[in-house]
């Protein structure tokens, strides 16, 4: 897997989460989950839909799509985050930085609502390491669990990272190791976390793109997605590797 980009990689694993006539969404400027959802549709999940698009009217502002998730109509939302803990506990909001100074990030907006509200919840972060993975956050923008008495509709599931994929287990109420990609090992992805990560049942390696994901990737996803995304088509294309 080593002539395979970081980027198509974890685009391929997102497309793995979605089944057929699923309804999608995920966060603004979200190259690697938008072409996860083009490759799904592309191959084995023709009839799976981002919400709000298609041959369906858009959403006016974000009230309508917020309401649309509320109610439970969205299966699967892609998530990024600027942390993440060993609880599956979310932060958008700030860090503390070691000369107590705190770095602002722009914050929630209603990402709180949709971790509570979207049936799946899947993370990706381009990065692995101490820096996201953290013990406990510094803000809690949203959690996996919740009081019984709280009505959620799903929480979160997966984590797709560039070395690995990790599973929120909520009988646990913790992040465990599902799978490590081909050419790194469960000793490295461990010192890259910030929490001890136990192995999740039916933990192994990460089974690598196919020929066909990738050809559907360089062909029909990128020309899919130019228009929207062309700076992230424009760099994929031009590393692509000859012979």
């Amino acid at each position: 897997m080593s002539d395979v980009r970081t980027d198509e990689l974890m685009a391929v694993l997102c497309a793995r989460q979605i089944h057929d006539w699923e309804r999608l969404a995920a966060g603004a400027n979200s190259p690697i989950p938008a072409a996860g959802v083009r490759l799904a549709q592309e191959l084995w999940a023709p009839n799976a839909r981002e919400a709000g698009s298609g041959d369906v009217a858009p959403f006016i502002g974000a009230k309508e799509f917020t309401q649309l998730i509320q109610r439970g109509k969205v299966d699967l939302f892609f998530f990024s985050a600027v942390q993440l803990d060993r609880h599956g506990n979310m932060n958008l909001q700030y860090v503390d930085l070691p000369d107590g100074r705190r770095r602002r990030f722009q914050g929630a907006f209603a990402a709180p609502i949709y971790y509570y509200s979207a049936k799946r919840i899947v993370m990706f972060r381009t990065e692995h390491t101490p820096r996201f993975f953290v013990d406990q956050v510094d803000y809690v923008t949203a959690s996996a669990a919740s009081h019984p008495r709280l009505r959620r509709h799903g929480t979160l599931t997966d984590i797709i990272t560039p070395l690995a994929v990790l599973r929120y287990n909520p009988e646990a109420a913790g992040i465990e190791l599902a799978s490590v990609h081909e050419g790194h090992t469960v000793d490295e992805v461990q010192a890259a976390t910030g929490f001890s990560l136990p192995l999740a049942d039916g933990f192994g390696t990460t089974v690598p793109p196919s020929e066909q994901e990738l050809e559907a990737l360089h062909g029909p996803v990128y020309d899919s997605m130019a228009g929207l995304y062309p700076q992230f088509v424009a760099r994929m294309r031009s590393e692509e590797k000859v012979g």
